[in-house]
């Protein structure tokens, strides 16, 4: 993902093992805080540059990937129209979902998150 155009510089971290994420510089804005628009503009901004990563990997470098092969976690946004709000703003709605596999562990109990 961070090789993608949109992607600014520095916003992935690798660091013991760990990788990081620089919320400000990813979105473009600084974050003071987790406030609910950053944390939906950092949801967006990582579906809409996952779908871009994955169409390039898919493209194998002009060698299509075969089928059974290309990544199919990332489904490119879907925006709406412009809509008006009530205080007057202009917004789109984005619709994106991501698909993951996750592995199961028969007979471990798991206490549900709260």
């Amino acid at each position: 993902m961070e090789s993608q155009n949109e992607v600014p510089q520095g916003s992935f971290i690798v660091a013991n093992g760990k990788v990081l994420l620089d919320i400000g510089a990813f979105i473009g804005r600084p974050v003071a805080a987790l406030s609910e628009s950053a944390v939906v503009d950092l949801v967006y901004q990582l579906i809409k540059v996952g779908a871009a990563a994955q169409t390039a990997i898919n493209a194998g470098d002009g060698q299509p990937l075969p089928p059974g092969e290309r990544l199919a976690a990332f489904a490119a946004p879907a925006i709406q129209p412009p809509r008006t709000s009530p205080d007057g703003q202009l917004y789109a709605l984005a619709t994106g979902s991501v698909t993951a596999v996750l592995p199961i562990q028969v007979g471990a109990a798991q206490a549900p998150k709260q």
